[in-house]
């Protein structure tokens, strides 16, 4: 059996990522098109009243499904920023326990420790 592509042993979130904006901009991009007909049949002239109206339904309901693909691509950029904020926390915890497990350190940081709770129950008074 082969060996799978670096691409695929390496994380799939990227690649599904930027599949994901490029068939969102063609939805967005058909969406427009089709929102700019319907606004242009809702204001024809020749059209009978009661087309109008749908027309004028239909260019509604379309910019609400435009706004809800726009807002779906904030969230997944919100989930990609708390991936990275993840990833970060999970360093810089994995480093304070490096620093904690050396027993020169575990002295400071219980210094540290106990100067914090003691100072966090006094009273703030402004000067």
């Amino acid at each position: 059996m082969s060996d799978p592509p670096y691409d695929v042993e390496k994380d799939p979130y990227p690649l599904m990522s930027d599949w994901r904006q490029s068939e969102r901009h063609h939805m967005i991009k058909a969406m427009r098109q089709m929102i700019d007909e319907a606004t242009r049949m809702a204001k024809s002239k020749r059209a009978p009243a009661s087309e109008r109206i749908r027309w004028t339904r239909l260019a509604g309901q379309l910019i609400w499904y435009k706004d809800a693909i726009l807002r779906s691509m904030s969230l997944e950029s919100m989930e990609r920023e708390m991936v990275v904020l993840k990833k970060a926390s999970l360093s810089i915890l994995r480093l304070f326990l490096a620093v904690a497990s050396v027993p020169s350190n575990r002295y400071v940081l219980d210094t540290a420790h106990r100067t914090v709770r003691r100072s966090s129950y006094e009273p703030v008074t402004l000067g």
